[in-house]
């Protein structure tokens, strides 16, 4: 079965943003306390919006795609919370944003690199 984004975006359940928003606005969800994914999709369904996890995720990139400052950190002790300062954000945006872009770049050169020497030189590689 294909990956449908589109399909999967139009089933989320209704409100489920407006209702992330409300959860990471209470007063104990900081950057210092973020919210991990798991007690932020155990607080969602115990208000009434059943959300697996992989839906959850695609709502709060659809959040960040319409402007809210919704910030995460990786690993244990890591989960979501609402940016509130230029700072933050900034330190947001170099964390995580600017590695992942930095680490995408130098794996399309490695392997651009990697298919000019399989293919040729006069092969043009598109990323669409």
């Amino acid at each position: 079965m294909r990956y449908d984004t589109q399909r999967m975006i139009e089933l989320l359940p209704p409100g489920l943003d407006l209702a992330i928003l409300r959860v990471l606005s209470e007063q104990d969800v900081t950057k210092e306390n973020p919210l991990s994914r798991k007690d932020l999709q155990a607080k969602l369904n115990s208000v009434g919006i059943p959300v697996k996890e992989r839906s959850l995720r695609l709502c709060i990139s659809q959040m960040r795609r319409s402007g809210h400052l919704i910030g995460s950190t990786p690993g244990v002790g890591g989960g979501y919370w609402l940016i509130s300062s230029a700072g933050d954000f900034e330190e947001f945006i170099a964390t995580e944003y600017r590695a992942m872009i930095t680490d995408m770049q130098e794996t399309l050169s490695a392997m651009q690199s990697a298919a000019r020497r399989q293919f040729g030189q006069s092969r043009q590689i598109s990323l669409f």
